[in-house]
């Protein structure tokens, strides 16, 4: 019989006062365990597709893990599953995912949430897609960070934009992308071209997975387009 799993959700704020919302799974048998920050994909959410069981598992396995919701993915708390927050899509950009990774980062170091039975001196970080680039450059920059797995992860943010969607940021202050799951034809604006030039440094991941010194799994498919 497995282990029943306990969910708490949570929120913290970001620098910019943004909420980020979370969902903390853990097996309640009052022993400290090591933490697994999972970071989501490109129109991605905690609640998307396998998420939820891959929480599940981590917590059965003995870890307390951690689900966050990036505060401008699109979805908001009261419809976990819907892009109901399109205006905050089209503003996202990936410095704003990375302070958001930060918060939930020093709320898990000062202990938050203070029922969830947490070793803060063991954090690990597992991003999927896109998720992969932001734990790639987080677990660089951040000694708290003891252990890395990327599932599938891009491999760069500064380097992926194509001539079609920079000449439309340039003539329309927006490109847009479709949801092949809704329909939704999503925009990106071009803040999130600027603010990834401006922050190209910042940004660049295969520079940042040159310097990784901590164990790090690398999951990749050997086919993947």
């Amino acid at each position: 019989m497995s282990a029943s799993v306990r969910k708490i959700s949570f929120a913290v704020d970001n620098a910019r006062g943004d909420a980020v919302d979370c969902d903390v799974r853990f097996v309640d048998d009052e022993a400290t365990k090591p933490v697994v920050v999972f970071c989501h994909g490109f129109k991605g959410f905690k609640d998307w597709g396998p998420y939820p069981e891959w929480g599940r598992h981590l917590a059965r396995a003995g870890f307390v893990s951690v689900h966050l919701n990036f505060s401008y993915n699109g979805v908001h708390r009261d419809a976990p599953t819907e892009f109901t927050e399109l205006d905050k899509f089209a503003d996202n950009t990936f410095t704003r995912e990375l302070d958001d990774l930060q918060a939930v980062l020093d709320a898990i170091y000062e202990g938050r949430p203070p029922e969830a039975p947490i070793d803060p001196g063991r954090i690990g970080l597992l991003g999927h897609s896109r998720g992969g680039g932001t734990v790639v450059l987080q677990a660089e920059r951040d000694d708290r960070v003891d252990a890395l797995v990327t599932w599938s992860s891009v491999a760069t943010f500064v380097d992926r934009f194509g001539d079609e969607q920079i000449e439309d940021w340039e003539t329309q202050g927006y490109t847009e992308v479709r949801n092949s799951r809704t329909g939704q034809a999503m925009r990106l604006n071009k803040i999130l071209y600027d603010d990834t030039m401006a922050h190209r440094d910042e940004l660049d991941v295969p520079g940042a997975a040159s310097r990784i010194d901590v164990p790090w799994l690398v999951v990749h498919a050997r086919d993947d387009e």
